[in-house]
């Protein structure tokens, strides 16, 4: 069986849509699976907590023993890093997310542009492969290819 990298957001959809039925027991869990999956983010936690106190819970209560101290590195924050061109902390947070998830669509299109911007394209050739591989139509990965040719036609 293969990890679906998108399965984070195939909870988080679901607790929405549970949400908005009001079917808050089965809202809860899918907030919890969500966050286990990748979902690990302020909004989802906040929206958890919000269906415990609905529940009469403690407000910080999961089945899942998920902690939020021990919340992941964002994918929004590695993206501000590369903005920033902080490229080695971006990259730090990047593997932080690679540990929980390693096949993160978002994480390894974002650590392939670290090393585009670092002009380490082989290695981001590689890291797009991947993508394609997982996600064989992904735009972002596609449009990162065509830039590294663009690249390497205009150094030659």
């Amino acid at each position: 069986m293969v990890e679906n990298p998108n399965s984070g957001k195939a909870c988080l959809g679901l607790a929405e849509t549970f949400y908005k039925a009001k079917l808050f027991e089965e809202a809860k869990t899918m907030y919890e699976w969500a966050i286990k999956n990748g979902e690990n983010k302020n909004e989802v936690w906040n929206k958890l907590n919000s269906i415990n106190q609905q529940l009469d819970l403690q407000e910080n209560h999961n089945s899942l023993e998920l902690s939020r101290e021990n919340e992941l590195p964002t994918i929004q924050r590695a993206e501000e890093l590369i903005n920033k061109s902080d490229l080695i902390n971006a990259e730090k947070i990047l593997r932080q997310i690679f540990n929980s998830n390693p096949n993160n669509i978002d994480a390894l299109n974002d650590y392939a542009v670290v090393h585009i911007m670092q002009n380490n394209y082989q290695h981001a050739l590689e890291i797009i492969n991947k993508v394609i591989q997982i996600d064989p139509s992904n735009e972002v990965a596609l449009d990162n290819i065509k830039y590294i040719e663009q690249e390497v036609n205009s150094i030659n």
